[in-house]
């Protein structure tokens, strides 16, 4: 743990302590732009007790493509 002084490097910017989520993240990001939030960033989860059947693989693509629009009007309104 540690190391000498010359294996020191002053970094100007903000480092990021992340592991990565998937392989195929990139190792560096260069001209990024970032939000910072204090709250979780995901599609709420259901506050009632019902069960939600998905019975064909339309009715997972419909569901799927919903969860996708409401991630992405999500992102949107950060962004404006």
């Amino acid at each position: 743990v540690g190391g000498t002084l010359e294996d020191t490097t002053l970094i100007k910017g903000i480092v990021l302590d992340k592991d990565f989520s998937h392989p195929q993240m990139p190792k560096e990001v260069k001209d990024a732009k970032m939000c910072i939030l204090t709250c979780p960033f995901e599609p709420p989860k259901p506050k009632t007790k019902h069960k939600l059947d998905i019975k064909s693989a339309e009715a997972y693509r419909k569901l799927y493509e919903a969860e996708q629009k409401y991630f992405t009007d999500m992102v949107q309104k950060v962004k404006d």
